[in-house]
């Protein structure tokens, strides 16, 4: 059986000492898990579980929340900074080809 003396040679004994008793599967018969009759039933289950932070959780938690409310201001002045540029942009061709300047009044 190769072993992996190079980088290029592939290494079977990971995969050997997987799929093998050595391996770190879990024991199916040792988990315990909760079985549900319907999706609503789990739904509802969740719906019930309470979770506290901590005071480290929650100010990591108001810290992205402030983090992600800055991204979205900073988006938004991009995307009005390129609004005004689009703007000019179409100001200027429309003058061009009409041949005239400022604004028409109807």
């Amino acid at each position: 059986m190769p072993t992996g003396n190079s980088k290029n040679d592939l290494a079977y004994t990971d995969l050997k000492t997987a799929y093998t008793s050595k391996g770190a599967f879990i024991d199916p018969t040792k988990v315990s898990y909760k079985t549900y009759n319907s999706v609503d039933d789990l739904k509802r289950d969740r719906s019930n579980v309470k979770y506290d932070m901590t005071p480290k959780q929650m100010q990591d938690y108001e810290m992205k929340q402030k983090r992600e409310m800055e991204e979205d201001e900073r988006r938004q002045e991009l995307i009005r900074q390129r609004d005004n540029v689009i703007s000019k942009s179409y100001s200027k061709n429309h003058e061009r080809m009409l041949g005239y300047r400022g604004n028409a009044s109807y």
